[in-house]
């Protein structure tokens, strides 16, 4: 076998993610149930599922994204990861959030024409939850005073009038590894207008589910993963 055993273009370049590779490791990370899933595979899956909705008006940002600004990173270096995203020209924001304290992956949508902040944490940490909206926030301000400053038409960076919401009450993650998954079916269900998820839907094996629609769309050479038989069967799965 080997190393990079699949390989896939992705159609939403405007989105700026280039060739994925999930080679043998990150295979393994999918496929293995108590595996936990790491920075390459969370991004390989997102840009995946991003590419099976080329027409919303969602832009998913790279998982590094806000890590940059925790790193305290200059607004310059953080411009130039994110403007390829033309993040502008969508109304609606998807900004994964990786903790590496506590090995741990939650997920921020922002809505730019309601001014709605939602924060999805599958064990519903309180204090965690308080600083990612904080971040997301101070991410939200750096990145559109950045855009403005370069001529792009966006909404004042001030959050006075938004709404910040965590999505669930309880935890539904009750194991120590499965927290990318339910970031992964968070992403997932934002253009599908799915508004919550439910513990029925770790009854199936979501994590072959997406290795499978994965290598399907590379072997089969499909031009959108959302064509793939064993997708819109993955997909089934996420419905309440």
């Amino acid at each position: 076998m080997t190393k990079d055993i699949a390989c896939y273009q992705p159609q939403c370049k405007e989105k700026n993610w280039t060739k994925l590779v999930f080679d043998v490791d990150a295979l393994w990370h999918l496929y293995t149930s108590a595996a936990l899933l790491n920075d390459d595979v969370m991004n390989g899956c997102a840009a995946l599922l991003s590419d099976a909705f080329l027409e919303s008006s969602t832009v998913l940002f790279s998982m590094y994204d806000l890590a940059a600004l925790r790193n305290q990173s200059e607004s310059e270096t953080i411009w130039r990861y994110t403007h390829k995203l033309k993040f502008w020209m969508y109304t609606q924001w998807v900004i994964p959030i990786h903790h590496k304290h506590q090995v741990h992956w939650t997920v921020a949508t922002v809505n730019l024409t309601t001014k709605d902040l939602e924060l999805f944490d599958s064990l519903t940490d309180a204090l965690e939850s308080e600083r990612d909206i904080q971040d997301v926030l101070r991410f939200i301000r750096m990145i559109t005073t950045c855009a403005r400053k370069q001529g792009y038409k966006l909404p004042p960076s001030s959050m006075a009038s938004w709404t910040m919401t965590r999505l669930i009450a309880m935890p539904i993650q009750h194991n120590g590894y499965d927290c990318g998954i339910w970031v992964l079916l968070q992403i997932c269900a934002n253009p599908l207008s799915l508004y919550s998820l439910s513990t029925r839907n770790m009854e199936f094996n979501v994590r072959i589910n997406f290795a499978m629609a994965s290598i399907s769309a590379i072997d089969l050479k499909r031009s959108n993963i959302s064509n793939t038989p064993i997708y819109q069967m993955a997909l089934t799965y996420k419905r309440i």
